[in-house]
């Protein structure tokens, strides 16, 4: 009775980035089947006008840490536009050094969740697609395995959240029903993902 009655006690929510309340989390994560996520309108607006900044910057030759540099001592090595690209791909795989066992789902499931609401601010220049990409995997419920343990530097989610950036990307694993496979079998097609028209996003500078 109480997960019926948490099902029907909202049909969709909307991130904004700011009023993602702590039962929406928890209903997502644990209970509600088929969640039905959206990006809010205002957030949208947000996304773009922080990446139009971001492609400004770009452009204009001016150093973007991490996007147009390298990162920690090899900041101050510029990075040409036409490597930005590579440079995300390479960070995502050498950020993959998880060990111990895969998280559950509902710590999965929260950590998808909180994360493309973050995203929302639109403080971060990060594109529409790969949160868009989230929120339909949430939906359909298919989860990068994420391991519990390792992690890098002062930012303790980098390790754990390379995982997820990863099965955006069409590489590493994810679950569905319960099935473990890889996220993908060439470039452009997740076996999964490929009967929702699902399919991963490049890496780029976000």
């Amino acid at each position: 009775m109480m997960h019926n009655a948490l099902r029907a006690e909202k049909s969709e929510i909307h991130l904004d980035g700011h009023h993602l309340s702590t039962d929406e989390v928890y209903r997502v994560s644990t209970v509600w089947e088929g969640a039905r996520l959206a990006l809010a309108e205002d957030a949208i607006l947000r996304m773009k006008k922080s990446l139009q900044v971001k492609d400004d910057l770009i452009a204009s030759g001016i150093p973007i840490y991490g996007v147009t540099t390298g990162f920690g001592d090899n900041s101050s090595r510029q990075i040409s536009p036409e490597k930005t690209v590579a440079l995300q791909r390479n960070l995502l795989r050498f950020l993959r050094v998880g060990t111990g066992p895969v998280a559950p789902d509902e710590i999965i499931r929260a950590t998808m969740l909180i994360r493309a609401n973050c995203a929302a601010r639109g403080h971060s220049a990060i594109r529409q697609e790969p949160i868009h990409l989230i929120l339909e995997m949430l939906h359909h419920d298919i989860l990068p395995q994420i391991p519990e343990r390792g992690s890098v530097g002062a930012s303790g989610d980098l390790a754990p959240l390379s995982y997820l950036a990863a099965s955006l990307t069409g590489e590493g694993t994810v679950t569905y029903r319960g099935e473990r496979m890889l996220s993908r079998l060439r470039p452009c097609a997740r076996p999964v993902c490929s009967r929702w028209s699902c399919r991963p996003r490049k890496a780029s500078p976000w």
